[in-house]
């Protein structure tokens, strides 16, 4: 998996080009959608309601390789390096 910082018009362009399968309202102001976009990958977006900053949790070229565990994942890094 892979984790990303992005700004407000990376988080409301990909909101606006993505298939959301459902969101859930977070604590305070943030809101969480999965949602399959960036190439028909299946992704995770935390974004901050204050800000429109959000965090993107994907997969990384490892993923089936490695099982997409984070353990597995972990492993692949380091034995690849990456």
């Amino acid at each position: 998996m892979q984790i990303t910082h992005l700004d407000m018009q990376q988080a409301a362009d990909i909101l606006e080009t993505g298939k959301e399968w459902t969101r859930f309202d977070g604590p305070g102001t943030s809101r969480t959608h999965v949602l399959t976009a960036i190439e028909g990958r299946d992704i995770t977006l935390i974004v901050c309601g204050s800000t429109g900053e959000a965090m993107m949790v994907d997969e990384c070229k490892y993923d089936q390789d490695a099982g997409g565990s984070v353990h597995d994942h972990a492993r692949a890094v380091a034995e690849h390096g990456v």
